[in-house]
């Protein structure tokens, strides 16, 4: 009971030294949500901007009440020392007695775990784009919710008060964040492989290198070729697989373009882009090397996959799920998974 009237009292505190922080820097807001795809959405984007501008996005997976506070201020969570919450607020409180160096833009990963979580996000943050990812047919976190049309109707509320010289950024493949786009005044920029997406991806796939111990084809990447307005440019995204990632880099590119970026600076850099822990990144060991991914990621049915190696073949072997079982999906080589 004492801890959690300590926390809302930290989550208070944050909270308000947040929005005096946003008050006087200004800085230009770009919120990402979804269900799936946030996180790396957000690395690829602040991989875009920081080419141009002094960006500071979410560490981690910080998309929560005390998160998005501790991100505006830039301190990191104190977890259970209390020593750490109070150099935080600390760190708030000098940012608003002194004026200190401030990012121009801040990326701001925002999640829902329950009705209200987005709403109350935007009583206070005003972001300037939207990117919204992914919802998928069975959305992740929705033990609070009564189903797909309220995680959706959740999620909606953080581009409804976007003006007209904002934008919204859509996942046009995502059947219910494309239908948003009726929703907001904003410019819209839709992204995707499939047909209708002003930011088109296509041509994907994985990059090989051969061992040199081994003499196998190891992955060591992918790439894709995104198009917009009769313009084409390759991406390449180095020690990254999955189609999930093409999604990221295309939501980077429409941002890109939503701040007058051109297509070429856009894609070097996302050469710089890596993937985060635990999103399908190649981990080589001292005889083997695995690939591991969270659920949902690459495939919704795939709760990891690992590749080990023993010198003159790859194994390919996927642990169970609920969701592997129930569908009794069989891995038959890394393209299938991967792709």
């Amino acid at each position: 009971m004492l801890k959690r009237i300590l926390k809302k009292i930290i989550i208070s505190i944050l909270t308000f030294e947040a929005k005096l922080i946003l008050k006087k820097y200004q800085p230009k807001i770009i919120a990402i949500t979804g269900s799936v795809g946030k996180t790396s959405t957000k690395d690829a984007v602040a991989a875009v901007l920081k080419s141009k501008f002094s960006v500071r996005e979410s560490q981690k997976s910080y998309n929560s009440e005390i998160g998005v506070p501790l991100t505006i201020i830039g301190a990191e969570t104190g977890w259970h020392k209390p020593s750490k919450w109070l150099a935080a607020i600390f760190k708030g409180m000098v940012l608003l007695l002194k004026k200190k160096k401030y990012p121009d833009i801040l990326v701001l990963e925002m999640g829902a775990d329950r009705p209200g979580d987005i709403e109350r996000f935007a009583g206070w943050i005003k972001p300037r784009v939207v990117v919204m990812t992914a919802l998928g047919e069975i959305p992740v976190h929705v033990e609070f919710f009564s189903g797909l049309e309220a995680v959706a109707k959740e999620k909606s509320k953080i581009i409804r008060p976007l003006g007209n010289d904002d934008w919204a950024i859509f996942n046009n493949d995502d059947k219910s964040v494309s239908e948003m786009r009726d929703k907001t005044k904003a410019g819209v920029l839709a992204f995707g492989m499939g047909e209708g997406a002003d930011i088109l991806g296509s041509n994907y796939h994985i990059i090989y290198r051969k061992d040199k111990k081994t003499g196998l084809e190891i992955p060591e990447g992918i790439t894709f070729k995104a198009d917009f307005k009769g313009s084409s440019v390759p991406v390449r995204l180095a020690n990254t697989f999955g189609r999930h990632h093409v999604y990221a880099a295309l939501a980077a590119l429409a941002v890109g373009v939503s701040q007058n970026l051109n297509l070429v600076e856009i894609s070097e850099s996302l050469s710089l882009y890596s993937a985060p822990p635990g999103r399908l990144k190649l981990i080589e060991g001292i005889k083997s090397v695995y690939y591991s991914s969270s659920v949902s990621d690459v495939k919704p049915e795939i709760s990891s996959v690992f590749i080990y190696t023993n010198g003159d073949s790859l194994v390919f072997v996927s642990t169970d799920s609920f969701r592997l079982a129930e569908k009794k999906i069989k891995t038959k080589g890394l393209e299938e998974i991967l792709g």
